[in-house]
């Protein structure tokens, strides 16, 4: 392998996601850093920092990122910094959820209903 293309490997990668989908408010809390404190501890050098925004149906077209269901911006930017003070590298997981309970694999551009 050329040593252009093995520099940009990431080495070895013990991560684990954190903050699955919280809601606003839950995430600059004592609890939430120590659970990352915690997480850290376990010796991961990566972290999946997911949280999601929502949309009222699988066909909608508008998303929401400003709801009491997701974390607010700089709660987002909080666990960035947190993460990376702990050593840990970020990849951010943003998800979008269905208010009407619909599956998210289902949400897309359909002309038609969603099949069950």
């Amino acid at each position: 392998m050329p040593e252009s293309t093995r520099n940009l490997l990431p080495g070895f990668v013990a991560g684990m996601t954190w903050g699955w989908v919280g809601t606003r408010g839950s995430w600059s809390t004592p609890e939430a850093e120590n659970s990352m404190k915690a997480m850290a501890a376990l010796n991961t050098n990566w972290t999946t920092i997911a949280f999601q925004a929502v949309q009222s149906s699988a066909h909608s077209t508008d998303i929401d990122f400003s709801s009491e269901h997701t974390v607010s911006d700089e709660e987002v930017r909080w666990a960035i910094r947190n993460a990376k003070a702990l050593g840990l590298k970020v990849c951010l997981k943003p998800v979008i959820n269905s208010l009407d309970g619909t599956w998210r694999a289902f949400i897309g551009f359909f002309d038609q209903p969603v099949p069950n």
